[in-house]
């Protein structure tokens, strides 16, 4: 919504048969939006514009709401996937080019809600894998893939 005119701007409806939309998350650069629908992971502009699928899900396994954090460099977009029936969350990247996602090797108990410092150099995510509320951080991920990849 614009503040001055009171306009409102639909960026996006899905269409009915797509499940509801879940998590959302703008990247650092602002230029785009990343969200779940169903068993699918999205982006756009975050202005609006064409929306492209670059990841669905097979069936079975599901994309866990809060477990949407965009990279640093805006490139790519960090995710869980839980299956369905198990007791964790497997941690994905997902490039925004429409290149293959990578597993990250992690497995977080329960579902969940992920945060990227701006820096890149921490992941941390709030879990109740245990049952209890708990507060956790991965140093050095991101980083570490990156110099995999050189």
């Amino acid at each position: 919504m614009d503040l001055d005119t009171h306009q409102r701007v639909r960026l996006y409806e899905r269409p009915r048969d797509d499940g509801q939309l879940i998590s959302l998350d703008i990247s650092p650069d602002g230029r785009q939006l990343a969200f779940t629908g169903g068993s699918r992971l999205w982006v756009m502009p975050s202005g609006g514009g064409r929306v492209r699928v670059i990841h669905q899900t097979p069936t079975g396994r599901f994309l866990v709401r809060q477990s949407l954090a965009w990279a640093p460099d805006s490139n790519s977009v960090l995710g869980g996937i839980h299956i369905q029936g198990s007791k964790g969350t497997t941690l994905w990247q997902f490039p925004t080019d429409g290149t293959e996602p990578s597993a990250l090797g992690i497995t977080l108990r329960g579902r969940p809600n992920l945060r990227v410092h701006p820096d890149g150099r921490q992941i941390m995510f709030a879990s109740r894998g245990s049952g209890r509320g708990e507060l956790w951080a991965i140093d050095n991920l991101l980083l570490h893939l990156s110099e995999q990849s050189d």
